[in-house]
């Protein structure tokens, strides 16, 4: 039992060292305050390039790999241990991914470290996983094209795109962009119904900013729903204590106010949405 403690606390260990963290510190940026705030590959790919989330996911997919043969080896000479040993090993490497204890407990989706456990202890079940999924979306792709299916019945036509209405620069100096953003209801239309919901300056989407790097970015939140809100920048790179994620500042309450001031970064994503 001492060896098993001893694998799956060790799993547990370096399954907290996020590639996309880890990785990030070295960049000087915290990945979790950037596009969907996930520490995983799909949000590295997103945010900061292929080649930067190719690192990310040789290190998650290795840690699980690692892990799993550990425990392999750790736990070779106790066969009653040796079935269930790697496979709780490299699960808790999953939640040492998902629950890091380097990193305040927040980090990404564990699929990747799941797949290096799996490509050490069962690596003939990856073709068959990965053949499920290709198949599944086949057979969603099919469904949805068929001429009187029941998915293609039950959808509602898509609105048409708006474009959003460039936000008012209160500044007039060149190099500065200052804007109001006014969360409020608004009675809006959504595919051709009008419906009660909330919006910034009174449109969805919200007015557009334009900035370029190296500019002055000053943005005045002006609440004035009947609930608390924040802005979760996307591509103005945002410092983290000033961007909207719940964990890193508390959300403005009805009727107040908050401001932002930083010069943007180049741009990954660009949006802004309310939470």
């Amino acid at each position: 039992m001492t060896g098993l403690a001893l694998s799956l606390l060790t799993a547990y260990l370096l399954g907290s060292l996020s590639g996309s963290l880890l990785l990030g510190r070295l960049r000087g940026v915290d990945i979790r305050a950037q596009g969907s705030g996930n520490a995983g590959g799909t949000n590295a790919f997103r945010t900061q390039g292929w080649r930067f989330a190719l690192g990310v996911v040789v290190i998650d997919i290795g840690k699980g790999a690692l892990t799993a043969w550990f425990a392999c080896r750790l736990l070779a000479n106790q066969p009653e241990l040796l079935q269930i040993g790697p496979l709780a090993a490299a699960l808790a490497a999953v939640c040492g991914h998902v629950w890091p204890v380097f990193h305040g407990f927040r980090g990404g989706k564990g699929a990747a470290t799941l797949v290096g456990g799996l490509l050490v202890l069962w690596p003939w079940s990856l073709p068959w996983l990965l053949g499920g999924c290709a198949v599944t979306a086949e057979v969603r792709e099919d469904d949805s094209d068929t001429p009187g299916s029941d998915t293609v019945e039950a959808q509602a036509p898509r609105p048409a795109l708006v474009e959003p209405a460039p936000a008012v620069d209160l500044d007039p100096t060149p190099e500065v962009l200052e804007v109001t953003l006014r969360a409020a209801p608004a009675r809006l239309e959504v595919g051709g119904l009008a419906v009660d919901g909330f919006a910034y300056e009174g449109q969805v989407p919200g007015p557009t900013l334009r900035a370029r790097v190296g500019d002055v970015l000053v943005a005045h939140l002006d609440n004035a729903l009947d609930a608390p809100t924040t802005i979760h920048w996307h591509g103005a790179g945002a410092p983290v204590e000033m961007d909207g994620v719940p964990w890193q500042r508390d959300p403005t309450p009805p009727g107040g106010g908050f401001r932002l001031h930083d010069q943007p970064r180049p741009p990954r994503i660009s949006c802004s949405r309310a939470r």
